[in-house]
């Protein structure tokens, strides 16, 4: 990699962005961002060029552009959840009260999580606090979007269970 010239560079970039770009836009669902996620890592990959020994070019695309697209999508949900608290926090006047009770069942859904496989944390995290829909999930970890639902439907009946043993939810 790292004797690559700029023309080569070109060739790679047109044979594999179009592939790329596809990917990267069912995971985040929006053509212009996934542009810009596409454009990000090639322009890595130019500027680590000399440091990489890549055997399969396409395969390490492929893995970048998966990366790039959730911490994207992480960022974005982060920026969400910010909006949403400032929302909250302004909106209520209970809004002490409400936030002890938050931080009890973050608590307690906290512990309960750690209770399960680290596969089902994770699906369960990139769900409830990513915000990932089912249909990106799967295309993320590379299962099906039935399996993705059936692993869910089975941690929510199992957290349900538990919160209720808490007395949090009816």
């Amino acid at each position: 990699m790292s004797e690559i010239d700029s023309s080569a560079f070109r060739e790679i970039y047109d044979v594999y962005w179009h592939k790329v770009y596809k990917y990267a836009s069912r995971i985040l669902a929006d053509s212009e961002l996934a542009q810009d996620v596409v454009q990000q890592v090639f322009v890595s990959l130019w500027e680590r060029r000399a440091h990489l020994d890549l055997n399969n070019v396409e395969a390490y695309l492929i893995r970048a552009i998966k990366f790039a697209c959730l911490a994207t999508l992480r960022k974005q949900q982060k920026q969400r959840s910010l909006d949403e608290k400032d929302y909250l926090w302004s909106a209520s006047s209970h809004a002490t009260d409400e936030y002890s009770l938050g931080k009890d069942l973050a608590r307690h859904l906290n512990k309960i999580l750690a209770t399960l496989s680290k596969d089902e944390e994770y699906i369960f995290r990139m769900r409830f606090e990513d915000g990932l829909d089912n249909r990106t999930i799967a295309a993320n970890l590379m299962l099906s979007e039935k399996t993705i639902r059936n692993k869910l439907c089975t941690t929510l009946g199992f957290v349900r269970r538990k919160l209720k043993s808490y007395g949090l939810k009816d």
